[in-house]
């Protein structure tokens, strides 16, 4: 009985299962299928519009509700906000009125700011051509560029990285291999300050105790001297020499 109990039981079919005798039902599961078949086709036939129309993507079939939300938002969510929307792209918080100053300044030359320095020569020497006949050049502070021209042995040896860096820091376009020794010395000094700061440490020895002290020269404060304003060869003054007129040749 247990074994009865437990072991499958094959079930016998007749010969009316066969000849019709469940017809009725499978007739109406048939029906059923072919139903949600055509159901099924319908929908997916059907095409729905992908709800980010950024991406020109089409999705066939029923889209469900939940989806279309969630594009939706974040559709929303990448455009920018109503009052941003017409904010021009160029904007800045003005500061105080140096540093709009100092701004300008800097559109103005293209990025670079020169200051006005006067030469002790005051152009006396030159005419315009080979320098500044009134004495005025532009200079800017030293950049990494010239940094690098100091640095590169070849042009310290040749003596062409002095030049070089007072051609690439003045604006004007003398060459000023062309200038006095004093202006040249003083363009130096002034491209030191501005480059980096006035301060100058130095050490200066004692001839007497053969001692050294450090101090700090501000290279502002250097006295310079400047050519006279009434200059010029209208004011020279001659200076005849002694002549020896023993040998009655009159030769000097």
């Amino acid at each position: 009985m247990a074994d009865e109990a437990f072991r499958p039981q094959k079930r016998s079919i007749s010969q009316n299962d066969i000849d019709g005798g469940g017809s009725d039902n499978a007739s109406e599961k048939l029906s059923e299928m072919a139903s949600m078949r055509q159901r099924l086709a319908e929908e997916v036939g059907k095409e729905v519009e992908n709800p980010s129309e950024d991406s020109g993507m089409r999705v066939s079939g029923k889209v469900p509700e939940a989806f279309k939300q969630a594009v939706a938002q974040k559709r929303m969510q990448g455009q920018p906000r109503a009052e941003t929307r017409n904010v021009p792209s160029e904007m800045r918080v003005t500061g105080s009125g140096r540093l709009e100053e100092l701004i300008a300044g800097i559109g103005a030359r293209g990025g670079m700011i020169y200051e006005q320095v006067e030469l002790p020569s005051k152009g006396k020497f030159y005419d315009g051509e080979n320098g500044p006949a009134d004495g005025i050049i532009h200079l800017r502070p030293m950049t990494g560029e010239e940094e690098e021209i100091l640095a590169t042995p070849r042009f310290v040896k040749k003596g062409q990285a002095i030049n070089m860096i007072f051609n690439k820091c003045m604006r004007e376009s003398y060459d000023s291999a062309n200038f006095l020794t004093q202006d040249r010395t003083y363009m130096l000094i002034y491209l030191r300050g501005i480059s980096y700061t006035p301060e100058y440490d130095v050490e200066v020895r004692d001839p007497d105790s053969d001692q050294t002290f450090a101090t700090t020269i501000n290279l502002n404060e250097l006295y310079v001297d400047h050519c006279s304003s009434d200059f010029g060869p209208e004011n020279l003054e001659d200076v005849f020499l002694p002549r020896d007129t023993s040998s009655g040749t009159g030769s000097p």
